[in-house]
């Protein structure tokens, strides 16, 4: 089995101002999996700010709540969450009751840093009790550096797991493969990285720490694939890296 753990779906309202731009469907997703030789994938929003309806873009929650559950055995849906919402625990709650997977994070659209505890302990605490992982976007940005991450991740160990999306790229991997060894419950997961990147993580936190994405590029999912197979020759570790990691992370 091959799980991905970071790709997108997304659709457009009829009246959008971005003509000749093309949604992106589960269909179109699962088309795609199969071309590359995975099996299943996680779908994250690939941003989630609240604008007035009609909204001009979606690539929202509902929509990734619903792929996953016409297709439960090819899509694992992640919600995106702003915890400076008043109303961030009740959504949160209310799609983890609904079918969703996991709560991903993006404090450089909202607006927070992740060493934020008055904003986001409440929420982790929701991940605790229901046991759903966190999904955290971090790239070369002050508001979720790893070491923030590796902060929460101490405070909330009950969180199964906090996942580094695109493995710090790219100042920040070696901060993110130092976190990672050291913290049972952090994850990188390898979209968007080159061979060298994939084979610093191997060897800097472990097999048992890396999960591969592919970012939902369709043109490059199965060349980013073969990066993996490439960096992975023993079978049992790439085993681990492809699905092994995902399922624990993911109580599958």
């Amino acid at each position: 089995m091959i799980i991905d753990f970071h790709t997108h779906i997304w659709r457009f309202h009829k009246n959008h101002p971005l003509p000749g731009r093309k949604a992106l469907s589960a269909e179109d997703l699962i088309q795609a999996l199969d071309q590359s030789g995975a099996d299943r994938a996680v779908i994250v929003p690939l941003i989630y700010v609240s604008s007035p309806r009609p909204h001009p873009i979606l690539m929202d929650n509902e929509y990734i709540l619903e792929s996953s559950k016409k297709y439960p055995d090819r899509l694992i849906g992640f919600a995106a969450i702003n915890p400076m919402d008043v109303r961030a625990i009740e959504e949160a709650k209310a799609l983890i009751d609904a079918g969703i997977a996991g709560i991903k994070l993006m404090p450089v659209a909202h607006g927070y840093v992740m060493s934020n505890h008055n904003i986001l302990d409440p929420l982790f605490a929701i991940c605790a009790d229901y046991q759903v992982p966190v999904f955290v976007l971090v790239n070369d940005e002050p508001f979720s550096t790893p070491l923030q991450i590796e902060e929460m991740a101490q405070t909330h160990p009950g969180v199964p797991a906090f996942v580094i999306g695109q493995m710090g790229r790219k100042w920040l991997v070696n901060e993110a493969i130092m976190v990672a060894r050291r913290n049972q419950n952090v994850y990188l997961e390898t979209s968007d990285a080159s061979v060298d990147d994939i084979e610093m993580a191997v060897k800097g936190a472990g097999c048992d720490s890396v999960v591969y994405a592919s970012h939902g590029n369709i043109a490059e999912m199965a060349y980013h694939l073969q990066r993996h197979n490439i960096v992975l020759p023993e079978l049992a570790e790439r085993d681990l890296v492809l699905a092994g990691n995902a399922r624990k992370i993911l109580n599958i």
